[in-house]
């Protein structure tokens, strides 16, 4: 198989900006029983880059957000009734066989503190 003609296609790193932590802390905001339907409806309201990886899930009544861009950038939420949280994990917590950017773990709430 050989190549396609034209210039090669250009890849971008896909990072998560620093504002999409308030944006989605009020995209999320003001709803009594969150549900993963209805957290699904506010971002795709949010003009989110394509690129992102995004995962919701809800389990005993938390909803969990997963945004990823690259391997260290990533956005945790947990909805809990009307309490919002976002955070970022740091990369030591994102290492290999540690956290995954996932909505289980946005769920559980974990990789809110730094681990030291």
């Amino acid at each position: 198989m050989s190549c396609p003609e034209g210039p090669p296609l250009a890849v971008r790193p896909v990072d998560i900006p620093a504002s999409a932590e308030d944006e989605l802390r009020r995209a999320l905001s003001g709803h009594a029983a969150p549900t993963e339907q209805g957290v699904r409806a506010a971002l795709a309201g949010m003009d989110l880059d394509p690129l992102f990886a995004q995962q919701v899930t809800a389990a005993g009544g938390v909803v969990g957000v997963a945004l990823r861009g690259s391997q260290y950038d990533c956005l945790l939420a947990r909805v809990d009734g009307e309490r919002v949280e976002v955070w970022r994990p740091s990369r030591v917590q994102l290492a290999p066989g540690e956290l995954s950017c996932t909505a289980d773990v946005a769920a559980r709430g974990l990789g809110q503190r730094p681990p030291h």
